[in-house]
């Protein structure tokens, strides 16, 4: 039987720390809170996140908290052993928004040698073992990642 699983998207912010998006200065270890600014509304707090010291023109990406209006969930779709050190997946993320359109960025380790054989989306690597995948989710939509690959266990 095929096996789901609840995910719960993070906020993330990826803040440029440069004079032309107003900073340039070095940003001490601490807390960052994040707040929300529209012309004639309140300020709304969006979340916070400890941060390390970021040097002048360097970057840092908060997490902010967990999304509330994007749910998403994963199921396996096959599984298959071809040898002792050899299988072949496939996994699909179903993503639904209650929202306004959004991107979500889906971070897949595989934790071994791997090669994607098909996927609906495009992707680029983070590392040896990670690959990351940014699906559009329209407002008040839905969209799915599905993803075969076969994986080669170290030994």
């Amino acid at each position: 039987m095929p096996e789901e699983k609840e995910i719960h998207p993070d906020i993330t912010l990826k803040i440029e720390n440069t004079q032309a998006n107003g900073l340039g200065s070095p940003l001490h270890e601490g807390i960052f809170r994040v707040y929300s600014a529209k012309e004639g509304l309140a300020e709304v707090f969006l979340g916070e996140d400890r941060i390390e010291g970021v040097q002048k023109n360097g970057s840092v990406e908060l997490r902010l908290g967990q999304a509330f209006d994007i749910s998403a969930s994963r199921r396996t779709i096959s599984s298959k052993r071809i040898d002792q050190w050899t299988s072949d997946g496939e996994f699909e993320i179903a993503l639904e928004n209650g929202g306004e359109a959004a991107t979500v960025e889906i971070a897949e380790s595989f934790g071994g040698r791997f090669k994607i054989i098909e996927s609906t989306h495009p992707f680029e690597s983070r590392d040896a073992d990670t690959v990351v995948f940014r699906v559009e989710v329209p407002k008040e939509g839905k969209a799915a990642l599905r993803v075969r690959a076969r994986l080669e266990l170290y030994h």
